[in-house]
This record gives C-alpha cells, structure tokens and sequence, in this order.
C-alpha cells in the first residue's frame, strides 16, 4: 500500500506541470483476482479476474478478463467521467465516493416496491438503487438464467422487457408503468 501511495505523491507533483489530464498522468494499480475464489452464493456473480483502479478514487475501477480489457474499461469509466463533469481530479489526490443518481428511479418507487417484491424477492427499501443499477446487479433463484427472469417479469407484469438487455431498472420501471397507465 505504501509504493502505492508513493506513486500517488510522484503522480500529483507531476501534475503541476500539466493541466488537462489524462488517465495515464494518474496513479493505476492492477489486481489479477482469481476466478476460482469462492464467491458470495449469488449464481449471477462472476469473479472477473483482472481489476484495475485509480488509487485514492474508489468510483472509477475497470474489470476485464485481460489486464487489457481491465485497462480499456477503466479508461472506459474515466472518459465517461470526465465527460459527465467537465474535468477530473487532480492525480494523486483523495476522491471521496460520490454516489450516482437517483432521479430516474425516484419516479417509480411504487413500482419498484412491486417489482423487487415480486420479481427478485427483496426488500427495495433495504437497497441501493441507482439510475445506473442493473436487474442483474441483484441475485436471482438459482434455477433462473436471464431468460427466465425476463419470462417471470414477463408473466407479472405482462410486459416484455427482454430489449432491455442490460437490464437497467429505470428503463425496466418506466417500460413497466407505461403499460399499467395504458390499461388505466
């Protein structure tokens, strides 16, 4: 942790000499985790095996089954960061966590309720829940695979949201009341 944080120092002196900055100007640590550990019993949770971070700033990691693919994904995150506000950081400094929207979700807290009770046997009052959060950031029966969740969601509601692929749970919610407002 120590040659980290050594290498955060030598980072942000160097970024006095620049001022637009670049994810290679920052201090990049990459952590190979290996896919057989044990995971937590989520049949939906893969290990992926390369990680890689920015030290000192929690928000923006990259995943990939290559150092590359982690690289590119953070490089990824970190363009799409600096997009959403402008600017990025100074290298080396601390980053507090900074969690991302709710706006979306807020519109459709009943549904979400609903959904979470029904659909993934949760308590949506007990989670956190992004604009950015994903069907399949929860756990799912273990004799489910991605098509049978759309089917049950499918079954419940009788709306098809399988084109979600990613399954962001906005889009999810907002197809959802559409089609409960159009039988009203």
């Amino acid at each position: 942790m120590w040659k980290s944080q050594l290498i955060a120092l030598r980072k942000y002196l160097a970024s006095f000499f620049k001022r637009d900055w670049e994810l290679t100007d920052y201090p990049i640590v990459l952590r190979h985790q290996n896919p057989d550990t044990p995971a937590p019993p989520i049949k939906n949770l893969k290990l992926v095996p390369w990680c890689a971070t920015i030290v000192n700033w929690i928000n923006i990691i990259g995943f990939g089954d290559t150092k590359e693919e982690a690289l590119a994904d953070l490089k990824r995150c970190f363009d799409e960061y600096k997009l959403a506000h402008g600017s990025v950081p100074r290298p080396g400094t601390r980053v507090p966590l900074q969690l991302p929207p709710v706006n979306e979700i807020q519109k459709h807290v009943p549904m979400a309720r609903d959904f979470f009770a029904r659909i993934l046997n949760m308590d949506f009052d007990e989670c956190f829940i992004s604009d950015r959060s994903s069907l399949w950031d929860f756990p799912y029966e273990d004799d489910e695979d991605e098509a049978a969740v759309f089917a049950k969601i499918e079954q419940v509601y009788g709306v098809d949201v399988s084109d979600i692929h990613d399954g962001n749970l906005a889009q999810i919610f907002s197809r959802l009341e559409e089609h409960v407002q159009g039988r009203s």
